[in-house]
């Protein structure tokens, strides 16, 4: 039997690592702990996981910012093997794994990452419209979200909603859509992705009444960069509930991302953008050209 750790980590994809019982764990930001969890509010060395066969025991190393189960401040708690508990502000989660669903969660993430490289070929040889269309679908997948858009401009301040995936223009500039924006505008101001979900930013989402009303559980934005200078954001999201962001999912998006920047930029993107006044409708067919793409009013830098 396996144990699986999964760190909620806000704003960022939940890191997730596989344990071998028995044994003993050391969790912290220092990069020599066993679990490393690089958040500001977590120790180098904050606590420490202890499997004798019999039970788990988390103890606290003298972290600044404690450690919790059940929401109580504890020195050391005996865990079960399906359990939470929180080092700072970051919540983890225990929970058995056989052998047998480790194999099979193997196998699933072998065939992600072949669709990963399947998706990025896509990108190479093709027009601009080709990478923009291709882009958004793969990055739908990817995230396996339901809908998504792109934006891409000469400058931040000129950002256009240039493809759109089972959604519309009208869609986002409704007052529903203002809590994904907000989700947006932090991706394009800090130059950062974002990933957020209903386990580890339920703070967060609650508080937005644009995705508690489209029942949105997950969502996801990644900028795109070339050389620091901002072309635009790709989003993505869903309401399926079960849906999380993982250190592997940041791995295969961002891989996607970084090569469709790429082959934009080779495709001198910015003098096609000077010509294209349309935004793309990408579906499961052909992309089709739809009337003049939406602008962004982009936060200040």
């Amino acid at each position: 039997m396996l144990l699986r750790l999964t760190a909620h980590l806000p704003d960022a994809p939940s890191k997730v690592q596989i344990l071998h019982r028995p044994g003993s764990w050391q969790l912290g930001r220092a990069s020599d702990c066993n679990v490393q969890v690089d958040h500001v509010s977590v120790s180098r060395r904050h606590a420490r996981l202890d499997d004798d066969g019999d039970k788990l025991t988390i103890t606290d190393l003298g972290s600044k910012n404690g450690l919790r189960v059940q929401g109580k401040p504890v020195a050391q708690a005996i865990l079960g093997p399906e359990g939470w508990f929180s080092i700072g502000d970051v919540f983890c989660q225990l929970e058995s794994l056989p052998i047998a669903d480790w194999d099979k969660q193997q196998h699933i993430d072998a065939q992600r990452r072949t669709l990963s490289q399947t998706l990025a070929q896509r990108l190479r040889s093709k027009d601009h419209l080709d990478i923009i269309a291709e882009l958004l679908k793969g990055f739908v997948e990817l995230a396996e979200c339901r809908r998504g858009f792109l934006l891409l401009g000469l400058r931040p301040e000129q950002l256009h909603v240039r493809a759109c995936y089972a959604i519309s223009p009208d869609d986002i500039t409704d007052h529903r859509f203002a809590g994904s924006r907000s989700a947006v505008d932090r991706a394009l101001r800090e130059r950062r992705a974002i990933y957020m979900d209903s386990r580890q930013d339920q703070a967060w989402l609650s508080a937005q009444a644009s995705v508690v009303a489209g029942g949105l559980r997950s969502l996801v934005c990644l900028p795109l960069l070339n050389e620091g200078e901002l072309l635009g954001a790709v989003y993505a999201d869903t309401d399926d509930s079960s849906r999380r962001f993982t250190d592997l999912d940041a791995e295969l998006m961002s891989a996607l991302v970084d090569q469709a920047t790429t082959a934009l930029v080779a495709q001198q993107i910015e003098q096609q953008l000077l010509q294209m006044e349309s935004w793309l409708n990408v579906g499961s067919q052909s992309a089709q050209r739809q009337t003049q793409a939406l602008h962004w009013q982009a936060p200040h830098s």
